[in-house]
């Protein structure tokens, strides 16, 4: 537990050193695995699909002080890609994206990385790693984004693989058709359904846990979540007869273990053997204070002590003696 101690204090001095540089890195790599990953994944525009692409706009976002930017640009990637199918799929999506703008990046700007999160975790198939971790470092206003987020992924999958199937045969559909089919298959997929009643209940229960004023709030939170994403997944697979991969949403839960408990580390790592209670008055109230230390370790200096071999001249005067 020390040695993970020290290298947890190591990280953050480091970072601390070159916190703005390791931001700007960390906001394009983030960028360009979204950018590239979605417009990979969607695949009806060859210009976007360019890595070059990718790379530009994650210099925008990385050189942009915005954090919305991301957000924003990744719906413009996908509204273009759309458009190289059809109109209709383009406009129901903008339909789609500005409700969410209004509904939440008006004002809560802060999470907006949270709706591109969740649709890159969605395109690698592993969307419950982040769930646990949502709980424990936001509020529960970030089930919105994340939210929006599965429904985006939603949107990419049904018309990269349902659109051409349905509606390249024929040209007797009409525009309202198509875009009558795009909301019902939205907002009517039950797997999608599920997976979002998933997130926003876990969201919701590990947050209220880990605000609670207990011991080991935090490690309760993190198990609760676990077990409370499994259950609602295996709920919708066995009573309600939703597909759901089983394996894959065991190994989602088992990584959103390892996310929360790394996070315990780095940010809330506590000692409860040494609690402490106080008690404070003043003329209208009683105050009782509940202080937990956080664990903290010095990080030991190494000193190099460099170790010099005796000059010739030494060994000379003491042959010349014999």
């Amino acid at each position: 537990m020390i040695k993970l101690l020290e290298i947890r204090q190591r990280l953050k001095l480091f970072y601390r050193e070159y916190e703005r540089s390791l931001s700007k890195i960390a906001c394009f790599l983030f960028a360009f695995l979204v950018f590239y990953f979605i417009n990979l994944n969607v695949g009806l525009n060859q210009i976007l699909q360019n890595p070059l692409v990718a790379i530009l706009l994650a210099l925008v976002c990385a050189l942009t002080p915005s954090a919305r930017v991301i957000s924003s640009l990744m719906c413009l990637c996908i509204l273009l890609q759309f458009q190289s199918l059809s109109t209709e799929m383009a406009v129901s999506a903008a339909c789609v994206f500005l409700m969410m703008f209004l509904f939440y990046y008006m004002f809560k700007g802060e999470y907006s990385w949270v709706m591109p999160m969740a649709t890159f975790l969605c395109i690698l198939n592993i969307p419950g790693t982040f769930v646990i971790a949502l709980g424990l470092m936001a509020s529960p206003v970030v089930a919105v984004p994340a939210s929006f987020g599965i429904l985006t992924y939603r949107m990419m999958e049904m018309v990269r693989t349902e659109y051409g199937t349905l509606f390249s045969q024929t040209e007797s559909f009409s525009s309202i058709q198509k875009v009558a089919w795009f909301f019902q298959g939205l907002f009517q997929d039950e797997t999608q359904l599920l997976l979002i009643a998933a997130t926003i209940v876990t969201v919701l229960i590990v947050y209220a846990i880990r605000r609670l004023p207990i011991d080991y709030a935090w490690a309760a939170a993190i198990a609760v979540g676990a077990i409370s994403y499994l259950l609602i997944m295996l709920l919708g697979n066995f009573a309600l007869d939703i597909h759901v991969e089983i394996g894959m949403t065991l190994l989602n839960a088992i990584v959103g273990v390892l996310v929360g408990l790394i996070l315990y580390l780095f940010v809330f790592a506590v000692d409860y053997t040494r609690t402490e209670y106080a008690q404070f008055e003043d003329e209208e109230y009683y105050y009782y204070v509940k202080a937990v230390p956080k664990i903290s370790v010095t990080v030991p200096d190494k000193k190099i002590k460099h170790i010099t071999e005796k000059t010739n001249s030494n060994s000379t005067k003491e042959e010349s003696t014999n």
